[in-house]
This record gives C-alpha cells, sequence and structure tokens, in this order.
C-alpha cells in the first residue's frame, strides 16, 4: 500500500529508579558477540527476539556511519559502533490484527508459520507486531526512534 511499518518487540525495561518495570515497544536488537559480525547479529538478534529467520537477502544494512550510543562517553571507532539493519517481511507473512482506513492506526503481526521462537528470552520478550512508522517514532526508547529514522532515509533514497 505503499506504507512503511517498523517491526517491534514488547519487553519489560525500568521505567525509573525505584525499579519498577513497564512494558514497552523496541526494535529488536542486541550486542555482538565475540568473532560475529554485525551482519550475523542483526540475523541472530531477530531470531531470538522475534523468532522471524528471514532469507539473508532479505536483511539489509541500512545506509548511515555507525551510530555512538553516548559519545560523551565512548568512543566506538570508524567501523564500530551500532549498526542498523532492516528487512523485507512478505505480506504473506503477516496478517492484520488491527484495521483501519487510516494506514497509520493498522497493525500486524507475524502468521505463526513465519516465526519459530529460539530462544527463552524470545519467549520471555512476548509478541513482535508492526507499527506505521509514525506510532513507532513516537515510542519512548531512542533506538527504536533512530531506527526508523534510517528506515525513512533509506527508503527516500532508493525511490
Amino acid at each position: 500500500e505503499g506504507n512503511i511499518y517498523i517491526g517491534v518487540v514488547e519487553e519489560a525495561r525500568p521505567t525509573c529508579t525505584d525499579g519498577t518495570t513497564e512494558r514497552v515497544l523496541n526494535a529488536p536488537r542486541g550486542f555482538l558477540t565475540p568473532g560475529e559480525t554485525h551482519f550475523e547479529t542483526a540475523k541472530r538478534e531477530l531470531a531470538e527476539e522475534a523468532g522471524y529467520q528471514p532469507l539473508e537477502k532479505r536483511i539489509i544494512k541500512l545506509d548511515g556511519k555507525p551510530q555512538n550510543p553516548n559519545s560523551t562517553y565512548f568512543v566506538t571507532g570508524r567501523e564500530k559502533g551500532v549498526q542498523m539493519y532492516g528487512v523485507r517481511v512478505q505480506d504473506s507473512e503477516v496478517y492484520t490484527t488491527k484495521d483501519s482506513q487510516d494506514p497509520s492506526e493498522k497493525e500486524f503481526q507475524f502468521n505463526k508459520e513465519a516465526i519459530k521462537p529460539t530462544s527463552r528470552m524470545g519467549e520471555r520478550i512476548g509478541g513482535s507486531k508492526f507499527l506505521h512508522w509514525t506510532k513507532a517514532v513516537a515510542q519512548i526508547d531512542m533506538f527504536t526512534v533512530a531506527s526508523v529514522a534510517r528506515i525513512l532515509a533509506n527508503h527516500l533514497l532508493t525511490k
């Protein structure tokens, strides 16, 4: 339909210093393990957090320099830092969970056949869903906001 929807997972995250947590929506992400490339990490984290294992050719490295999560305290180097990736999900892999005439109000989820949980972490995180980019960019997680910006920039540059 020409709209961009962003995949997010639901996780319990600390929300204040008293130790309470809140369920929030985040873009899937994770840390490199020793000897692993950024691409391998993206593929593994997507499988762990969302249970989704797409064909490698559908995982796209998003343009832009690696991000530094806190440039005041960390110097990550020219090729290090946070690499952003996107995935092209097929229409046949999702179904509509919230329908609306307004595309920004629609939501989608993976079909059961499209996902295979690979870890206990994925089971604890909760379901993934796809929000219109205008909803995803309004989440509290800065990595999710940055992911949306990179996806939009890449989409506009490849038109």
